[in-house]
């Protein structure tokens, strides 16, 4: 009997080859699990010594190059990084650095192909017990549609003050909830408000720039718009500038 419990406890034991296969199993749980985030991880590890690297096989689809070409330049990700975007990326991961994170940073890469690609870059400084650190991990995003999205919207509103700010014309926008607006200049230049001052959501504005008598009458409508932001809004009311006309 005591032949055989003796025995049950050594097969229970955790040998260092068990050890090892338990580590092996969590590594590759962990790499599948990171290289299924669609977006490129990566990690590097910080201080003297061999530089080691990390990052996922979707770099390919990101910029071109394939994860073993990426590993074994360390340099890559700098040389295809902007040019004009260098300094950003810099100042950006020095912060990171002292601080221990979160680094983020937007800026442009250069593909294989040449193209430009709009990248998100978020990481943090992990660090060992005693405040060391140890490596830098993070996640970077194609953030390429967006970017293109937001630079057309610019484009069409600069055209459009163009246009207007010839035209005598006040054009302004306004989120569908009464929130952050924005105005061209013409519309500053009725109401007097300075350009470097923000500008009022829509009921700030009511209160802030519309005659007393019209008030309601204004937010009435406006209400019913904002309700329904299909439906054409077209009301005549006066403002009074910020000179008291």
């Amino acid at each position: 009997a005591h032949d055989v419990y003796y025995s049950l406890v050594d097969n229970d034991r955790d040998t260092p080859a068990r050890a090892d296969a338990r580590l092996r199993a969590a590594e590759v749980r962990y790499r599948t699990l990171v290289e299924q985030i669609p977006a490129v991880t990566f990690m590097a590890v910080l201080g003297e010594g061999e530089n080691e690297v990390y990052v996922s096989p979707h770099i390919e689809t990101l910029l071109g190059f394939t994860q073993k070409e990426w590993l074994e330049n360390p340099f890559l990700w700098y040389r295809q990084l902007h040019p004009e975007d260098r300094d950003l990326w810099n100042e950006e991961f020095a912060r990171g650095c002292r601080t221990g994170g979160p680094f983020k940073a937007e800026c442009r890469f250069i593909a294989r192909d040449g193209h430009v690609v709009w990248v998100r870059g978020e990481a943090r400084v992990v660090k060992d017990d005693i405040g060391r650190p140890l490596f830098l991990q993070g996640v970077a995003l194609d953030i390429t549609e967006q970017m293109e999205r937001v630079q057309r919207s610019d484009e069409l509103a600069r055209r459009l003050d163009d246009v207007t700010s010839t035209s005598g014309i006040g054009v302004w926008r306004v989120r569908r909830d009464g929130g952050t607006a924005e105005w061209n200049a013409q519309m500053r230049a009725m109401t007097g408000l300075p350009a470097d001052a923000p500008v009022p959501g829509f009921f700030a504005w009511v209160q802030r720039f519309v005659h007393p008598d019209d008030r309601e009458r204004l937010l009435r409508v406006g209400l019913a718009w904002i309700r329904q932001p299909d439906t054409p809004l077209e009301i005549a009311h006066r403002i009074v500038g910020a000179d008291g006309k």
